[in-house]
């Protein structure tokens, strides 16, 4: 983690503008690593400090704190988080628990567990907010990278290797940077999860329904994902195109074969996320393309015109209701 810049230096930073929330009080680091999280929370006046760490890191852990004077408040406690005890709840519950796009080999359940077990009634999240979103793309940059260097190399037409690639990359999702003018669409919020509720049980599976209105034109050739967390100061850890990349980049879905849209054209979706069977922490995707006239979601933000009437009478209501 402390080699990734972006999101390390986004949790010190929500740390100490959240001073008001560490000073004097208990803090629980699920998944501590080398420690550098407990560092930031003692740094921010925490009275103690449990670094939960199940790894042979904990030993570094352990003498980080103790190198950085927090030998006395940071505690390291050498286990799982659902295996532990500790002799006190905890105000604070703090980790870097996301995975690839955000639910992929993450550590939420054991967060879950954590929170659960050993957070105070009026305790935080830290983060309190993740959120998934997706857009279509032209993976150009990938797809002239690991795609079309096939076209004609060396003036010989081994397309059939870059067919072969393509196929190949349909059966997992890809990880890669992304640039923002790739983009085809406004982003669609597919998922956001208050980590102060969330269930396990809503984390089986995850199946939403978009439709979007084409605002740039090009090839469509993936869908892409990516998250954002959100801090109790508002701040957030962002991995979209147009934020500095980090250690999850954006994931993309990669479709069979392209398809040329135009401005204004409405295209759809329904993108799955399924735990794989016997649990744990691996997920599969599924996507599946939506016609036009296949049901659109309420409210639907598309240029459809029945979606366009639905959403401004929706908000036509909201804004009423706030005057009231």
């Amino acid at each position: 983690m402390v080699g990734d810049k972006p999101r390390t230096e986004a949790y010190r930073a929500a740390i100490e503008a959240s001073r008001h929330l560490f000073q004097d009080k208990v803090v629980l680091d699920i998944g501590a690593g080398t420690g550098i999280l407990s560092l930031f929370a003692a740094q921010a006046g925490a009275r103690r400090v449990y670094a939960v760490e199940a790894s042979g890191f904990h030993e570094l852990a352990r003498q980080n704190a103790e190198r950085n004077g927090f030998g006395d408040v940071v505690r390291v406690v050498h286990g799982r988080i659902e295996d532990v005890t500790l002799p006190e709840q905890a105000d604070v519950i703090v980790s870097e628990w996301m995975g690839f796009y955000l639910l992929h080999e993450s550590m939420l359940d054991s967060v879950i567990v954590g929170r659960d077990r050993f957070l105070a009634p009026d305790g935080v999240m830290f983060p309190d907010v993740a959120r998934l979103y997706a857009c279509p793309s032209t993976l150009a940059a990938f797809h002239c990278d690991q795609l079309q260097c096939w076209s004609r190399p060396y003036g010989l037409d081994l397309t059939a290797v870059g067919e072969a690639a393509r196929r190949s990359m349909q059966q997992a999702p890809q990880v890669l940077d992304t640039h923002p003018e790739e983009l085809l669409a406004a982003p669609e919020l597919m998922l956001e999860l208050h980590l102060q509720y969330v269930t396990p049980e809503e984390l089986a599976a995850v199946t939403c329904r978009r439709f979007v209105t084409v605002t740039r034109p090009g090839p469509y050739r993936g869908l892409c994902l990516w998250f954002e967390c959100q801090f109790p100061d508002g701040s957030r850890l962002d991995t979209a195109p147009r934020a500095p990349s980090t250690h999850w980049r954006q994931t993309a879905v990669v479709l069979p074969t392209d398809y040329p849209l135009e401005v204004d054209t409405v295209i759809g979706w329904e993108l799955t996320l399924a735990r794989e069977a016997g649990g744990g922490r691996k997920y599969r995707i599924a996507l599946s393309m939506l016609d036009e006239d296949d049901e659109h979601p309420v409210p639907c933000g598309c240029a459809v015109g029945k979606c366009r009437l639905i959403k401004a009478l929706i908000d036509k209501e909201d804004a009423e209701c706030d005057e009231g």
